[in-house]
């Protein structure tokens, strides 16, 4: 079983879904589809481009520390 990654963790904090977090980005002009949403928050991509860490944040409204992990 995987841990819970830092994304999931910003997501459960805020009551967000998977479908909410879509909604979210493509408010902002940010378009994914639904399985790049489920390959990051549960953490089978983890190495984001620095644009799209800083996207998240500030979609997410939390720091860039706060959404990238760290490699073990």
């Amino acid at each position: 079983m995987r841990k819970q990654t830092k994304l999931q963790k910003i997501l459960e904090e805020k009551k967000m879904t998977q479908r909410d977090f879509k909604r979210l980005l493509e408010e902002h002009e940010v378009f994914y589809d639904d399985s790049r949403i489920s390959r990051m928050c549960t953490g089978l991509v983890t190495n984001y481009s620095v644009r799209t860490a800083r996207t998240l944040s500030k979609v997410l409204n939390t720091s860039l520390e706060n959404i990238v992990e760290k490699n073990p």
